[in-house]
Formats: C-alpha cells, structure tokens, sequence
C-alpha cells in the first residue's frame, strides 16, 4: 500500500533494533515551510495493527505549527484519526498527513478546534506574517542541524554526510548510468525490501 503511493519527499524506514519504531525524514518542498528538512518518528503500539491506539509522530525538530506540541514535538492526528482501523487506516495515510499539514496549514487546521500549540493557533489567525517569520526560523534551524551526529546508534538511524566528491561521486554516475533500469516498474522499491506484499498491505 505505500508503496502504490509513490510518496515523494518523505522517507521513513524501521529501526533494526525495533520494528515498532520507524525513523522518518520530510523535505518540505511547499508552503510557508518550504525547504525544512524535518526528523521525525512513527511509534506503533505494541499490538499494531490490532489495537484501536493511534500510532504516535513525534518530530525531533524544534517546530511552530499548531498541531504539534512545542514540549514533546508529537503532532496530533486526532482530527484524522478517532482510532485505528485495521483494515482500512493505513502507515501511507499518516505520511501523507504529515506531508500536508506543513504543505497546506490554513486547510490542515480547519478541522479542529483542539490545537497542540495554542500560541501557534492563535498567532496563524491573527496575524499570518508573524507566524511566517516563526515558521521559517524552524525552517532555517532545521538546514543548520542537517549534518548533526546521529542521535541514535542504530544502524537504522537516517543521517547525512557533507558531499565528499572521492565517495560520492562515483556513486552518483552508477546511479545516472542506470536511470532507465531504476524506472522501470519492476524494480524493487525500499518499501518491497521491508517485508513481503503481505506485510506492506497491513501497513
């Protein structure tokens, strides 16, 4: 299932030591946060799929936005979601969610009166400007923490390198000089490398 999604600018994998933990990573590529480059993780409940309990997104950056705790960093998905529906809510809706509450927030906050950050609620109606200059602080703030230690040892962990032209580069023109193997549709994709089609369907 996220795999037939083709999500774009969003890419989360599984901890090795943990599968009920997935690393995430969003490249906003749109709206007043357009260029933030988010950490994030996806926390499942000990009996997911089965359980009704949300799972939780809890975002590693320091973020302004309404719907996201400025304490703990989880985004609330309650506006979405009352419960999980085994079956028919799915990993590839929370990642989309995740996407459009940052690329459209006037029309992801519109639905809910219950805000995680009531300060940023107030300061997106009363006065948008001042909530932009916040907004694009944690844009800036989350470029300059892009090539941090990890804060994880697992092997799983997302992390970023500065380009090294020796290592990288040869890496680069493997990956240009195959471009029509990779578009082809046959191709595995990360998400098929997980698990079987099984698995990735529950998710």
């Amino acid at each position: 299932m996220v795999e037939s999604e083709r999500l774009s600018g969003i890419y989360v994998i599984p901890s090795y030591e943990n599968s009920k933990i997935w690393f995430g990573v969003l490249f906003v590529r749109s709206g007043i946060y357009n260029g933030a480059v988010f950490r994030f993780n996806i926390l499942l409940p000990d009996n997911f799929p089965e359980d009704k309990s949300l799972p939780s997104v809890v975002f590693q950056n320091e973020i302004f936005h309404p719907l996201i705790c400025p304490y703990s960093g989880t985004c609330d998905l309650t506006f979405a979601f009352q419960e999980w529906r085994k079956g028919v809510d799915h990993i590839w809706q929370i990642l989309k969610l995740v996407q459009v509450i940052f690329a459209d927030i006037s029309e992801s906050t519109k639905y809910t009166t219950k805000y995680s950050n009531t300060e940023a609620a107030e300061l997106l109606g009363s006065n948008f400007e001042k909530f932009a200059e916040k907004a694009i602080e944690c844009v800036n703030l989350s470029k300059e923490k892009i090539y941090d230690p990890p804060s994880s040892n697992d092997p799983h962990f997302i992390a970023f390198e500065n380009f090294q032209e020796d290592i990288h580069r040869p890496v680069i023109e493997k990956i240009l000089q195959k471009k029509d193997i990779i578009e082809k549709p046959n191709v595995p994709s990360i998400w098929a490398c997980l698990g079987s089609k099984k698995e990735n369907s529950r998710l």
